[in-house]
């Protein structure tokens, strides 16, 4: 529980900051195949900074991801991005 009440100080500006959000009834291959449609999909960001910011967030997600082999049951929630 501190670490909720630690994560919900944090403050991110713009779209830095990335919370993904998985359940357990979900299959880990379409939760990794979504994720890399939103990858593809950050790399048409105009800006150069957010489209870095947005991508190096997801990257963060995606290897956390590589950590599980399926869903737990109570889901999942990743947190990922530039906090000030």
């Amino acid at each position: 529980m501190d670490r909720l009440h630690y994560l919900a100080t944090l403050r991110g500006e713009g779209t830095s900051v990335i919370t993904w959000v998985v359940t357990g009834k979900q299959n880990i291959g379409d939760i990794r195949s979504r994720l890399n449609n939103e990858m593809a999909t950050a790399g048409n960001i105009r800006d150069r900074t957010n489209r870095h910011s947005v991508t190096t967030a997801l990257k963060a997600v995606s290897d956390i991801l590589n950590g599980f082999r399926a869903i737990p049951d109570s889901g999942l929630a990743i947190f990922s991005g530039a906090c000030v």
